[in-house]
């Protein structure tokens, strides 16, 4: 192709350099940004002592906020975490912890709570 003006093509050089390139197919996807993740601060249901052996349901742990999928997580310190993940039976006496905390796919800030539990013997 030929221009009239010899100008032209570093015009249109510098043109698509300052465009970044004007190709359509490097575009990157847009980040939403950060939102706070909160969570309801979780309790033991009932006013019973905890005792080895024992299942308790905790009421809270409720997510929300953030810009992706949200996901709540329970961890107890003396074992797995069941299904439903409030729901847990103490398998060890003395002090146990419960820490709750929310995650999103959007890799947002999240929200965490703990409790001391006293768990009796049996």
């Amino acid at each position: 192709m030929r221009f009239s003006n010899p100008l032209v093509p570093f015009c249109l050089a510098a043109l698509l350099v300052a465009c970044g390139g004007g190709d359509v197919n490097e575009s990157q996807p847009t980040k939403l940004p950060s939102r706070l993740i909160t969570m309801t601060r979780p309790d033991l249901t009932g006013d019973t002592p905890i005792i080895v052996g024992t299942t308790r349901q905790f009421d809270g742990g409720i997510c929300a906020g953030g810009n992706g999928v949200l996901t709540a997580h329970w961890l107890y310190s003396d074992g797995p975490t069941g299904n439903p993940p409030n729901v847990h039976t103490f398998n060890r006496e003395g002090n146990q912890s419960l820490l709750a905390f929310c995650t999103s796919s959007n890799g947002d800030p999240t929200d965490k709570h703990s409790l001391n539990l006293d768990v009796l013997p049996l």
